[in-house]
C-alpha cells in the first residue's frame, strides 16, 4: 500500500463500572404480569467514549488529570412495565353475563414506566496556553456549585458563581466532570388500552389507543456548561409532550 495512513480512534484511556440489579417479576396469571428492574451504578474513566462528546482529558502525557464520573454515568435507572386484562366479561371474575360484560369486556392495559437520574455536568472555560498545543483545561472550581433546595431551575441550574476560566498556563483546578452537579434526569410513562371484539368464529377487530408520555412530563435539556456562554447556566430545551395515537386492526 503506497499511500497515507491515518490513524482513528487509537485506543487509550481506560475505565471501571460497578453496579447492580434488582428485579423482580410476574409471569401471567389472574390477568396479571409485570416487570420491575432497578439498576445501581457507577461509571469512572479518564477519557469519554468518542461518540458521547463532552470534556476530554486535558494533558495526553498524564490522563490520570482526567480521572473522574465519566460523561455517561446514570447512577440510578428504574424500568417497570406490565399487562393487566380487565376482570370484566365472559370468563372473568366479575360480569361475566350480561350487557355490562359485553362493554367491558375484553379490555386491556399495559405499560412501561422509565425513569433515571441525569447524567454528570462538565463545566468547560477558556484555556490560555500561549505557544503550546495539544493541552487543553476545565474551569477553576472556587466553591461548590450545587444550589440550596428550591432555588433550582431553568434559568440557573447550578451556581455559576462557582466557577471561572483557568488562568494562563493552567490546567484549572476542576475536574473532567462535576460529582456533585447533573442534567436533568428522565421520566417517561407510555400506557396503551386495546379491545378485541369477536364478529365472526374466525374473524374480530382490535381497538388500540396508545399515549406517549400520558403524564405530559416535560424532560428537560442539559444546561450551558461553558463559562464564557451568554447561556451559562440555563436550559434552553426541552422535550416530552403528550403523543396520543388510536387504531383499528381487523383479523381475519
Amino acid at each position: 500500500y503506497a499511500g497515507n495512513v491515518g490513524q482513528l480512534r487509537a485506543s487509550v484511556g481506560d475505565s471501571v463500572y460497578h453496579g447492580f440489579t434488582l428485579r423482580a417479576e410476574r409471569s401471567f396469571s389472574k390477568g396479571l404480569m409485570f416487570q420491575i428492574s432497578f439498576t445501581g451504578a457507577k461509571l469512572i474513566d479518564n477519557v469519554n467514549e468518542r461518540f458521547v462528546g463532552g470534556a476530554n482529558f486535558i494533558n495526553p502525557y498524564d490522563l490520570g488529570m482526567s480521572r473522574s464520573l465519566s460523561a455517561a454515568d446514570i447512577n440510578r435507572r428504574l424500568v417497570t412495565n406490565w399487562v393487566y386484562e380487565l376482570p370484566f366479561g365472559h370468563g372473568k371474575q366479575y360480569l361475566s353475563q350480561g350487557i355490562g360484560g359485553k362493554i367491558l369486556g375484553n379490555w386491556q392495559v399495559s405499560g412501561i414506566l422509565t425513569t433515571q437520574t441525569g447524567s454528570p455536568l462538565a463545566i468547560s472555560g477558556a484555556c490560555t496556553f500561549p505557544g503550546v498545543s495539544g493541552l487543553g483545561c476545565y474551569a477553576d472550581r472556587l466553591k461548590s456549585g450545587t444550589l440550596p433546595g428550591g432555588q433550582q431551575s431553568m434559568d440557573r441550574w447550578f451556581d455559576t458563581t462557582a466557577y471561572t476560566n483557568a488562568g494562563p498556563y493552567s490546567f484549572g483546578n476542576g475536574s473532567r466532570t462535576e460529582p456533585n452537579l447533573r442534567n436533568p434526569g428522565l421520566f417517561s410513562f407510555d400506557s396503551v388500552l386495546s379491545r378485541w371484539q369477536p364478529i365472526r368464529e374466525r374473524m374480530r377487530l382490535q381497538f388500540r389507543a396508545e399515549l406517549y408520555n400520558l403524564l405530559n412530563h416535560p424532560n428537560l435539556g442539559g444546561p450551558s456548561t461553558s463559562v464564557t456562554s451568554s447561556t451559562y447556566g440555563m436550559i434552553t430545551t426541552k422535550s416530552g409532550n403528550r403523543t396520543m395515537v388510536m387504531g383499528l386492526r381487523l383479523e381475519f
